[in-house]
């Protein structure tokens, strides 16, 4: 990821369905503004308790969304529905790290993850997608082409393939062939 960042500008960044991601503790040691939102608290718990991170807790909307958030404010990690984010006020991001959440996400609700991540970009935004590298469609996660990536996010947005990460060595069967990275920048 470090490659696809601009060197010398620091990002409000959104990591969708962030589990307890390591990668947010790099971006983070980076300068960058991380905010994030996952279903799983345990997992937001156990992020801030193995980065050594200090943080608060409080509560959105009346319980709908549980804040956890770093004490200088750099890391804001929200527990609740993917689509309740829009209530947190968070938007105009700059990056979007996306590593295997829209392939987490049932078909039939893709085009209601994708409108919704559109929605929270600033014109120019890039957004990295990592996906699994499979031919079957048991999941999830469940298999996405490029074709589909770029039907998904229309016309306002681009849609470039970057690399492919050979992981057959490393990961299970379900990873066998690796990973591909797209970059999708929106236009307007």
């Amino acid at each position: 990821m470090n490659g696809y960042l601009q060197e010398e500008v620091l990002l409000k960044i959104f990591v969708p369905l962030c589990g307890k991601s390591v990668d947010m503790k790099w971006l983070y040691d980076q300068g960058h503004e991380i905010v994030g939102i996952e279903g799983a608290e345990t997992a937001v718990q156990q992020f801030f308790d193995e980065s050594k991170i200090s943080f608060t807790t409080s509560s959105i909307k009346d319980g709908i969304l549980k804040l956890y958030q770093s004490d200088d404010g750099r890391i804001r990690l929200y527990v609740g529905n993917y689509y309740n984010i829009d209530m947190t006020g968070e938007n105009n991001f700059l990056f979007i790290w996306d590593r295997g959440s829209l392939e987490a996400i049932d078909k039939s609700d893709r085009e209601k993850y994708v409108k919704l991540m559109t929605s929270l970009m600033s014109p120019g935004c890039r957004l990295l997608l990592e996906v699994a590298d499979r031919d079957d469609d048991m999941g999830p996660p469940f298999c996405i082409d490029k074709e589909e990536i770029t039907n998904l996010f229309g016309s306002c947005s681009s849609v470039e393939y970057l690399e492919k990460e050979d992981t057959s060595k490393e990961t299970s069967a379900i990873f066998k062939k690796g990973f591909k990275l797209y970059s999708i920048e929106k236009h307007r």
